[in-house]
């Protein structure tokens, strides 16, 4: 027998398997997969039998999202602030772990704003407000886009204010008559006076004097207009000035000065008519009066065209300010007061004689000061407790010299004038009360 022997490997086929999950795709043994599936691909093992690989393929798809959104200013996504209008995009993961892209159509819209200056006279209406005070004020609304409008106005208010052209007077004929104008509360761009007569020193002086004229005169009044050119237009104000016959004197003025143990008073008269005498007054106070002589007219039977001159001595002084007046009287019974004066009972200023008007006052003090001598003077108004309210200074000439005062800001009451002389003596000259 022949025997044949066979040595028979009998070799294995071999596999393997695996799960994978991707995204969009997937390359396996050079091929691109875009499904989800199982799929195979077989080879030869290491013995040359079969080796089939088997892939369990999960493809996974990425995702998506569009918003357009409008914002006023900025708008603020993701994390990111954007001020420009774009296409923006932001991607991270889904839950399948493939790209989640958002996309954002963007458009940035910008707020508005106006602004405006007013002036206008006691109030103003603005967008359904009215506004009575001065200021920056601020209205916000929508525009055509939605975002804000914001309105602002800065206002200023102005005051027509409130004019006046004083209280209505009676005076004599022949007095030059003292306006008293004044105008709270507005801003005033000017004055102006309107009359027939004569204003001094012009008419656009608020505290001007006013000389009437012949038909004024004739007629009994004066009817004076005062006119305020405002910020709000014209304010007017109107005065009556009543006009009576003419007193017995047409001018009236005393000083008076101390000299030695006496007190010397000294007046002048201009155009006395019917007149009588005068009454010499005295006050220890400035208010309260009591007669303490009297002094017969020069003009012949008491009428006489042109100026006349009068003293009187006083022998009363112990020490005292004393106050004195001289009351012209007339042969009908009228009468007629001076200024009034005051002669320190302690300093002896007998060099210089001072008279003020008008008195009373409520702006303008004219001091008119007589000196026989050049010299340098401090001139000064003292309220009743001596507190020097207004001070000023000036060289004199020889004869008579002119200041004049602005009391307009001093409150109302009784104030004391002084002067200093060079060598620093201070002597209290005159009293006046301001309105």
């Amino acid at each position: 027998d022949s025997v044949a022997t066979m040595d028979l490997t009998i070799n294995q086929p071999t596999s393997s398997n695996e799960s994978v999950a991707s995204c969009n795709s997937y390359e396996w043994n050079g091929t691109v997969y875009t499904q989800s599936g199982t799929y195979t691909f077989t080879t030869n093992n290491a013995n040359g039998c079969d080796s089939v690989a088997t892939l369990d393929l999960i493809i996974n798809q990425p995702t998506s999202s569009n918003q357009s959104v409008a914002s006023c200013n900025s708008y603020e996504w993701n994390g990111t602030v954007y001020t420009q209008s774009g296409t923006y995009t932001f991607t991270t993961n889904n839950a399948n772990g493939c790209d989640s892209v958002a996309t954002l159509e963007l458009t940035i819209n910008a707020s508005t704003g106006s602004s405006q200056s007013i002036a206008s006279c006691d109030s103003y209406e603005w967008n359904g407000t009215v506004y009575t005070q001065s200021g920056t004020y601020t209205f916000t609304t929508n525009n055509a886009n939605g975002c804000d409008s914001v309105a602002i106005l800065n206002l200023f208010i102005n005051s027509i204010g409130t004019l006046s052209a004083g209280a209505d007077q009676a005076v004599d004929t022949g007095v030059i008559v003292q306006l008293n104008g004044s105008y709270i509360g507005g801003s005033v761009a000017g004055y102006q006076w309107i009359g027939n007569g004569q204003f001094i020193p012009d008419i656009t002086t608020l505290n001007a004097q006013y000389i009437p004229t012949s038909d004024e005169v004739a007629a009994g009044i004066a009817v004076l207009v005062l006119e305020a050119n405002t910020a709000c237009g014209i304010a007017t104000d109107t005065v009556n000035i009543y006009l009576s016959n003419p007193t017995p004197v047409t001018d009236l003025r005393l000083s008076g000065n101390r000299i030695g143990i006496k007190n010397q008073l000294n007046w002048v008269t201009t155009n006395e008519i019917n007149c009588h005498g005068f009454q010499l007054e005295r006050s220890i106070d400035g208010i309260n009066f009591s007669t303490i002589g009297q002094v017969t007219t020069s003009a012949p039977n008491g009428t006489f065209n042109g100026t006349l001159r009068y003293s009187y001595a006083d022998n009363q002084n112990n020490g005292q300010n004393l106050y004195y007046r001289v009351r012209q009287m007339d042969n009908d019974g009228r009468s007629k007061l001076s200024n009034t004066v005051m002669i320190d009972g302690l300093k002896n200023f007998s060099e210089t004689t001072v008279f003020i008007y008008p008195n009373p006052t409520s702006a303008i003090l004219n001091v008119s000061v007589n000196s026989n001598r050049a010299q340098k003077i401090g001139l000064s108004v003292l309220d009743a407790n001596g507190r020097r309210m207004i001070q000023t200074s000036g060289t004199m000439s020889t004869g008579l010299n002119w200041f004049k005062l602005n009391v307009a800001g001093m409150a109302q009451g009784v104030y004391f004038i002084q002067v200093t002389d060079e060598k620093g003596n201070n002597s209290t000259i005159g009293r006046f009360v301001k309105q």
